[in-house]
């Protein structure tokens, strides 16, 4: 595992551009979408791992759409207040709670084609195109 680890790290800084350039794309393709907000990000800082976008309407049909036009999604982020170590404490976090069922994440990885970023950004854009009036 250590090996692997280490011929990793030769090429982190490579895959960290790779995967913001993907994520700036997203955001250009989205930024303008009623019912979709992106998450502000400063790429000079920040390591994406994942790309995280907020569905503020019908979330589930969103995910399903996009599955249907071969796009997997994710929710990746739980708020941890639900988890059962710290539900006895029955902390009220409205806020949390509603983002965390417009959270949705979309792929992002390093070896991604142009092929497939224009799929992901092609569907997306078609859900919303139907609400657009």
């Amino acid at each position: 595992s250590a090996a692997i680890g280490l011929v990793q790290l030769q090429k982190v800084e490579k895959m960290n551009k790779r995967r913001n350039e993907i994520a700036k794309e997203y955001d250009d393709a989205f930024r303008d979408i009623l019912g979709l907000k992106i998450i502000k990000t400063n790429y000079d800082t920040t390591a994406l791992f994942m790309y995280v976008l907020r569905v503020l309407d019908n979330r589930p049909g969103f995910i399903q759409f996009l599955s249907s036009k071969n796009v997997p999604t994710g929710i990746h982020y739980i708020p941890c207040h639900k988890f059962s170590f710290f539900r006895r404490s029955n902390f009220k976090l409205p806020i949390t709670e509603k983002i965390c069922k417009e959270i949705v994440t979309l792929p992002l990885y390093v070896d991604m084609e142009k092929e497939d970023i224009a799929r992901v950004i092609s569907a997306v854009k078609e859900y919303f195109s139907r609400y657009e009036k």
